[in-house]
């Protein structure tokens, strides 16, 4: 593959020939403080944790070198077994940003869907949640003709022998990392999202980054949102993060990517942080995001 040209952060005139890395760093250098990823965990009572969008970009960069020092590299396709939670996210972003095509699997897959999978795109490392995830994906680096030859495990007592997520951002970013990331053309794939098998073997989409900003672009187009406004993700495990952060990174503005926790504890939700088809969970608004919810009041 012939090296892509060096993103220099200046922004195309077409909105549509935008990357996502190009967007990223506009809202790193234009609204570092502002918010971009809040979460908390499924706990009703936990705290809420947001990074901006300053923060988010070098955690990004300290996670692609993690993936970089486990030999992933530009075009190599990386799977993940994740529910909604940040570092399904981070961790999308991070591979799109070292050149990586990350590749997000639904959590109901069966073992024999996960070995087809993996063998279609030839990925040769997967990161997945627990001890659940572990278990389906196993069979898959035990079968010869699978190239995956690796698993990165989030949750610390689901090890199994497996890599623990946490030493990710041990790694140390090697001098003029900076040099590697946010390469990206429009042309080139961002993430590649798989059917989900019911009339027959899972069949993978390629969405290039021109087609998943022309997705946005639309929706920008007929949705009215403020110019910095907050998006809620309720999925329980999201299919494509990369579509999501492009929905979050448009052309007019930034917005705050809020994790959603559990059905369960959207019921405190207020009525405007709440999905606008779950009215019944609407409530006091104990667990909404800042700077709605009660930590900032």
């Amino acid at each position: 593959m012939t090296s892509a040209p060096r993103t220099t952060g200046d922004l195309p005139d077409d909105p549509a020939d935008r990357t996502l890395p190009q967007l990223l760093a506009r809202n790193a250098r234009e609204y570092p403080r502002l918010p971009g990823l809040s979460w908390k965990p499924a706990d009703a009572d936990g705290d809420w944790t947001t990074l901006s969008w300053a923060e988010i970009q070098e955690h990004t960069r300290d996670l692609a070198a993690g993936y970089r020092a486990l030999g992933v590299g530009r075009g190599d396709h990386v799977l993940l077994m994740m529910a909604n939670r940040p570092e399904h996210w981070l961790s999308d972003l991070a591979l799109v940003r070292l050149g990586a095509v990350p590749v997000s699997v639904y959590g109901t897959a069966a073992p024999a869907q996960i070995t087809h999978i993996a063998r279609n795109c030839r990925a040769r490392l997967a990161v997945v949640e627990g001890a659940a995830q572990v278990a389906v994906w196993e069979p898959s680096l035990a079968d010869a003709d699978t190239p995956l030859e690796r698993l990165v495990v989030v949750e610390a007592g689901a090890l199994g022998g497996h890599l623990p997520y946490a030493d990710l951002l041990g790694e140390p970013v090697p001098e003029r990392f900076a040099g590697e990331l946010d390469a990206a053309r429009p042309e080139d794939p961002l993430t590649v999202v798989y059917t989900s098998g019911t009339t027959g073997e899972p069949k993978g989409v390629v969405l290039t980054h021109r087609q998943v900003m022309s997705n946005a672009l639309a929706l920008d187009a007929v949705v009215e949102l403020p110019r910095t406004s907050s998006t809620s993700a309720t999925c329980p495990s999201p299919t494509s993060p990369s579509g999501c952060w492009a929905s979050t990174c448009p052309a007019t503005g930034p917005r705050t990517y809020t994790s959603a926790p559990t059905r369960r504890a959207s019921a405190r939700w207020c009525a405007r942080c709440a999905p606008r088809s779950s009215s019944a969970y609407r409530g006091s608004g104990r667990n909404c995001p800042p700077p709605c919810g009660p930590s900032s009041r």
